[in-house]
């Protein structure tokens, strides 16, 4: 049930975005809103490889109308968002919550699923957790304290949508 659930939340998503050109002027620079570290001595927003941007499909629902219900409806959902890594952008190693020691324990994943993907081809886009390096082919879940790092080689836009979902369904 849960596979088919997030799938029929992906296939909306997909639909409604339309392309990555119509979301585009909706997202919003990571380091414009959040000025988070990450484990190196580097400042993500003093970094020229690093443009990530998001959006909410909670709060974009003339957008995702659809998708934003089947979010809503799902109680194990904690937060959705639509992550978008520019051509030739590279997240360095980090976790998610900065105000937790890496490896701490957190009751929720992260369920990043393949939007518009350019690459499955893990050189060039892929996320990379703990020592396990994953390509965008398929569906990625993990722990989101767990160290991990992620890059976009293309000079195309990688999309996927992210859902923290509580960790005792998955």
């Amino acid at each position: 049930m849960l596979l088919t659930t997030y799938h029929n939340m992906l296939s909306k998503a997909i639909e409604e975005a339309q392309s990555i050109d119509y979301i585009k002027p909706y997202l919003l620079k990571v380091t414009d809103v959040d000025d988070s570290p990450d484990l190196t001595d580097i400042h993500p927003r003093d970094r020229e490889d690093m443009d990530m941007r998001f959006l909410s499909p909670l709060i974009h629902k003339d957008i995702f109308k659809l998708t934003s219900k089947l979010i809503e409806q799902d109680s194990n959902i904690i937060d959705a968002l639509v992550i978008a890594f520019a051509p030739q952008t590279q997240l360095h190693e980090h976790v998610d919550t900065v105000e937790l020691e890496p490896y701490a324990e957190i009751d929720w994943l992260s369920v990043y699923m393949p939007m518009f993907v350019p690459s499955i081809d893990s050189s060039k886009v892929g996320v990379k957790v703990g020592d396990i390096i994953y390509d965008h082919k398929e569906t990625i879940v993990f722990d989101t304290q767990i160290p991990h790092s992620a890059w976009n080689w293309t000079d195309d836009w990688w999309v996927s949508l992210r859902l923290s979902v509580k960790k005792e369904i998955i």
